[in-house]
């Protein structure tokens, strides 16, 4: 079988600072090979190498060998700038492919589409206009249980059809013919505590239609001390509920907030204003708490998506209240627990919106919205929403 990919004693450097060396590797037409490996390791730059992207546009130092055969493109971990067109329509440039959950977005355009409904979309351009290799970059990160499951499956019917490069820190999400790995972590979660839930800190009542979702009708509480999960599909409105609570986005009604706070957005390209991870943080506690004490020096677009990510929950300024947009998004095992860790046994509020099955574990209550209410999630509901897809 025709070897498409092949990498010897590979090495890559940013300005004299190494990201990996000695790498070795060949993917063969029509395999699955998933590359594992911990935030920082270099599976974003060898997938950037890969695509042509890297020395082309953006210049590294690169030793040893590797040649590539034919068409290679890549999905991102961050899909908005993969755009070139306006519309879903547009975008894929062929016939609405069917039975790849699409459909309701056909005509929309991509400006209207959450972060998970633009990774779908990017996936399937990317099968539909003739690549001999997909390079798939954490691919699952943004979306939610029911999109995530679709997804594999859309990528399972394709095995044995194409060249599939999967880059992930997980090594449980999908069977794949190989793996190779470019780091290991250690799975370490801490041990849930019990939190004190004082005075009312935060009431919402309010009414909203922005970015495709729409309500008539949030109610809102929330208490000092007290960790609540926000769960929901891609699309649901939950990105758009923490902005309105934030004052990010105009509405209908009240909210009362006692306190300050503190807003971190999903995506952490672009949010950083100083030269350094120190500087940034400004605390040397924080900076440790956080794992980033090798990294204080380094300029912060420089970063891996995963270490921007924590930079972008350590920097924050401190508050009694923090509203968190998917925070483990783009996170490592080892990483995660940090974030747990912080969680679990912060004496601030939180109000979380994630897909993380395991950061629900650390939280006093889980609200669902769905079909723009709002409301108070069971065990069982729980349950039922992370089995959705299956």
């Amino acid at each position: 079988m025709i070897t498409l990919i092949k990498a010897r004693n590979l090495s890559i450097s940013f300005n004299g600072k190494t990201v990996f060396k000695s790498f070795e590797f060949s993917l063969r037409e029509k395999q699955f090979l998933v590359v594992i490996g911990p935030n920082g390791s270099g599976k974003t730059t060898l997938g950037l190498l890969l695509a042509g992207l890297i020395p082309e546009f953006i210049k590294a130092e690169i030793y040893g060998t590797y040649t590539i055969s034919g068409k290679t493109g890549m999905l991102m971990q961050n899909p908005s700038p993969q755009f070139f067109a306006l519309t879903v329509k547009e975008e894929i440039g062929a016939a609405l492919p069917q039975g790849v959950g699409i459909e309701e977005l056909w005509e929309k355009s991509v400006f209207e589409l959450s972060e998970g409904e633009k990774q779908r979309v990017n996936l399937i351009a990317n099968l539909c206009n003739g690549m001999d290799t997909l390079i798939l970059d954490e691919p699952l990160e943004l979306l939610d249980p029911f999109q995530a499951n679709r997804f594999l499956k859309i990528i399972k019917s394709f095995k044995g059809k194409k060249t599939i490069l999967w880059l992930d820190k997980d090594q449980g999400f999908v069977e794949s013919e190989g793996k190779i790995f470019l780091g290991k972590s250690l799975q370490k979660f801490p041990k849930r505590r019990k939190h004190s839930i004082g005075k009312k800190l935060l009431q919402a009542e309010f009414s909203i239609k922005r970015e495709g979702f729409e309500s008539n009708n949030i109610n809102l509480k929330l208490y000092e001390g007290e960790k609540v999960a926000l769960i929901g599909l891609n699309g649901s409105g939950k990105t758009t509920l923490l902005k309105a609570i934030a004052g990010l986005v105009p509405i209908k009604g009240i909210v009362e907030l006692q306190s300050n706070f503190s807003f971190s957005p999903q995506n952490p390209d672009h949010i950083f204003f100083e030269n350094s991870v120190q500087q940034e943080i400004g605390s040397m506690q924080r900076m440790r708490f956080f794992g980033l004490q090798q990294l204080a020096k380094n300029f912060p677009e420089r970063l891996s998506k995963g270490q921007k990510k924590l930079l972008s929950l350590a920097s924050l300024q401190q508050g009694q209240l923090y509203l968190l947009d998917e925070p483990t998004t783009w996170l490592d095992v080892e990483n995660k627990a940090t974030v747990y860790n912080w969680i679990n046994n912060s004496r601030e509020a939180f109000l979380v919106a994630t897909h993380d099955r395991k950061l629900l574990d650390y939280c006093d209550r889980v609200l669902l919205i769905e079909g723009g209410e709002l409301k108070e999630c069971s065990s069982t509901t729980v349950k039922r929403f992370f089995r959705a897809g299956l």
